[in-house]
């Protein structure tokens, strides 16, 4: 079985199973903002620490949680503002419940 195969076969147990891949790639924070990168978008160091927190939140995770709390996550690191981040005690950010 070759590589084109092998994916189509996952694809095909995928849809079976009714999960919709192709819906949970496009829902991704991360690919819409590599388009957006694409099509000349330059990111503030405040989106980058966005996506830096967003990117160590997920790691090993489904993204689906974290896009649920994302406005809690906002809060949290508070609207992943640079200055405000700089500010705050790092134990403060572990306790946050």
């Amino acid at each position: 079985m070759n590589y084109s195969e092998i994916i189509r076969a996952i694809e095909n147990t995928l849809c079976r199973n009714g999960f919709d891949y192709k819906k949970e790639i496009e829902d991704m924070l991360h690919m819409k903002n590599i388009e957006l990168r694409k099509q000349g978008k330059h990111f503030s160091f405040n989106e980058h620490i966005e996506g830096l927190l967003l990117s160590l939140l997920s790691n090993q995770r489904p993204w689906g949680p974290i896009q649920t709390n994302m406005e809690s996550i906002r809060e949290i690191f508070y609207q992943f503002s640079k200055s405000k981040l700089l500010a705050t005690d790092p134990d403060e950010l572990l306790t946050v419940s």
